[in-house]
């Protein structure tokens, strides 16, 4: 039974469309995904390496050691000497921390930036190394804390 013209044209047409590309939206998913990380503790680095996105941190602090290789980040040397102005020649997304690391005039500088702080309260054992890895997946909105 031959296909009705007009059927054949609907379906041509539906075919083309659905073989179009949005690479618009593409591209803003990718923006999107692109983030510049400022890591002030060399727990919450190694963290956010293993979760993935050690190719997205721009600066770290000293003691931030591993993993070896970080790329390029930048290293901003010890929190208690933090440079403001050197970490936003970083211009960061976001900015992890460990609460106790920073003096309250350093914390008090990084919360009037324009850019997200997020602080922990560190406890050394393993459930507090669990805490906090939950915690920075979450703030990275990492899709799988639970492999680490």
């Amino acid at each position: 039974m031959p296909i009705p013209r007009s059927l054949s044209l609907i379906l041509i047409v539906f075919l083309g469309l659905s073989s179009c590309k949005n690479n618009n939206s593409s591209s803003q998913n990718q923006a999107e995904e692109t983030q510049r990380l400022v890591s002030l503790n060399g727990t919450i680095t190694e963290i956010i390496s293993q979760l993935g996105y050690q190719d997205q941190l721009v600066a770290v602090d000293v003691t931030s050691v591993y993993p070896e290789d970080l790329g390029d980040a930048t290293n901003l040397g010890h929190v208690m000497n933090l440079s403001i102005e050197a970490l936003l020649e970083q211009q960061p997304t976001q900015i992890f921390a460990i609460r106790k690391d920073l003096s309250a005039d350093i914390q008090e500088k990084l919360n009037q930036l324009d850019v997200p702080v997020h602080y922990y309260d560190h406890e050394y054992s393993a459930e507090g190394a669990k805490k906090l890895i939950a915690a920075v997946a979450e703030d990275l909105q990492a899709k799988r804390p639970q492999e680490l």
